[in-house]
């Protein structure tokens, strides 16, 4: 059996940082929408946003 070199002080195991460990899963680059830009939607799904009637 090998001799350990400090008999009193026991090895710890290296500890984990949750933080970083789980890092590249959450940090990423995000795409925001174009403020600049005039966009309108309509006020229901289906529903189309200028309507065109015939006369």
């Amino acid at each position: 059996m090998k001799k350990r070199r400090n008999m009193n002080k026991m090895e710890e195991p290296a500890r984990q940082n949750p933080v970083a460990k789980y890092a590249h899963l959450f940090v990423k680059a995000h795409v925001f929408a174009d403020k600049s830009k005039y966009s309108r939607k309509g006020r229901q799904g289906k529903q189309e946003d200028f309507p065109v009637v015939l006369a």
